[in-house]
C-alpha cells in the first residue's frame, strides 16, 4: 500500500509517498517565502503551494491518487 504524507510545518510545505511503510518513493519539500510576519500570510503561502507539492510527489513516485 502507498501512503501520501503531507507536512506544512513552519516555512516548508512537504509531501512524500511511502510504500509498505518502508520504502520512500518520493519526497518533495518547498521553502515558503512570505512577507508581513503574520501567521496568516504563512498559511496562505502553504495553501498556494500544497497542490503543486502533492502533484510533484505523486509524479516522482510514478503513482496516481487512486
Amino acid at each position: 500500500m502507498k501512503v501520501l504524507g503531507i507536512d506544512t510545518i513552519l516555512h516548508s510545505t512537504c509531501a512524500a509517498v511511502v510504500e509498505d511503510g518502508r520504502r520512500v518513493l518520493s519526497s518533495i519539500c518547498k521553502a515558503q517565502e512570505f512577507s508581513g510576519g503574520k501567521l496568516y500570510h504563512l498559511t496562505l503561502a502553504h495553501l498556494r503551494s500544497i497542490g503543486e507539492v502533492i502533484r510533484e510527489a505523486l509524479e516522482a513516485a510514478k503513482t496516481k491518487p487512486e
